[in-house]
């Protein structure tokens, strides 16, 4: 059984723990979002999986070094259709919450992202679902800073991994799957609610989160 700590990081780097203060594995960065725990297992790396779930559509899961990761993102929420929902969803003061706003225009989002570009890469606690209206395509980028995409024609989202140079490798193992550290800082809670409040996003109860 895995074990999840989530932990704001102290205010002196020289107190946190060697695994930790450890952002990149070869050629694989971290964002400040995330720590792999000391016993993890699971050793970050580049690369997609292709799952044969028992939702609906086929799941895509990609783990991104960091300094790709934003564009990957915005590459996958682009071939979304024209309106989409949005999903916010925040973990801070150790509570779930899960925040709505239907029918926003995707180049209005697409703005608005690029304004919270630093939350969503950095904050352990918050994380976003854009889902297609029409098609019911999602895209997910989870407060583990994974890439989550349903898809029934997956393969337009496997050429944006490709273009990157991302690997297929259907044994990948994602930060997730072992013991981590969820890192974040009280500035973002704030930000949330701002973007939270840009958006128009309604508190929303019904949603189940993906991992």
């Amino acid at each position: 059984m895995k074990r999840i700590a989530r932990a704001a990081p102290p205010a002196h780097d020289g107190q946190l723990p060697a695994h930790l203060l450890r952002d990149r594995y070869g050629d694989f960065r971290l964002t400040r979002a995330i720590r792999p725990g000391a016993e993890s297992g699971v050793i970050p790396e580049s690369g997609y999986r292709l799952e044969r779930t028992a939702a609906p559509l086929p799941r895509l899961a990609a783990s991104v070094s960091a300094e790709a990761l934003w564009e990957v993102f915005l590459e996958l929420v682009a071939l979304l259709g024209e309106e989409t929902d949005v999903y916010l969803q925040s973990s801070h003061r150790r509570i779930r919450r899960d925040y709505l706003r239907r029918g926003i225009d995707r180049p209005v989002l697409l703005s608005y992202l690029m304004e919270f570009e630093e939350l969503l890469l950095h904050d352990g606690y918050s994380g976003i679902i854009v889902v297609d209206r029409r098609s019911g395509r999602e895209v997910h980028f989870d407060e583990h800073k994974v890439l989550i995409v349903y898809a029934q024609q997956w393969q337009p989202f496997v050429q944006v991994f490709e273009s990157f140079r991302l690997p297929r490798n259907d044994r990948l193992r994602l930060i997730l799957e072992g013991v981590h550290y969820h890192c974040s800082q009280p500035e973002y809670a704030l930000m949330l609610e701002r973007f939270r409040h840009l958006l128009g996003a309604e508190e929303h109860s019904h949603l189940v989160w993906d991992s």
